[in-house]
């Protein structure tokens, strides 16, 4: 799927003043959005484990995950570092109010 221009200009645009790789991040970020459309791009603050907040650009959306023939629509949240892509982006599955988990839980 095409990325709407204004959304590649406005992403090219975040990136030139804080990120490291512009070109790489861009062009990482643009293949992710035009693959799986449902992704929203956007800055937000992110707090790391250290309790340092950064504004980074911040993924999410839903991805589609393929389970015993059914396709499920996972969502995701992922934070891309300014360093990126020296340090890896920050993913989280972020279920809703609505998701629940009927199997067992590791380590329990």
């Amino acid at each position: 799927m095409v990325v709407q221009q204004h959304v590649l200009n406005w992403l090219y645009s975040i990136l030139t003043s804080e990120y490291h790789d512009v070109n790489r991040t861009y062009n990482d970020v643009a293949q992710a959005l035009s693959q799986y459309p449902s992704l929203s791009p956007r800055t937000d603050v992110h707090t790391f484990d250290n309790g340092v907040s950064a504004l980074l650009l911040h993924l999410s959306g839903t991805i589609p995950v393929v389970f015993r023939g059914t396709t499920y629509r996972f969502p995701i949240s992922i934070w891309v570092p300014h360093a990126y892509p020296r340090e890896p982006p920050l993913g989280y599955v972020t279920p809703t109010d609505t998701m629940m988990y009927d199997g067992p839980i590791s380590g329990m």
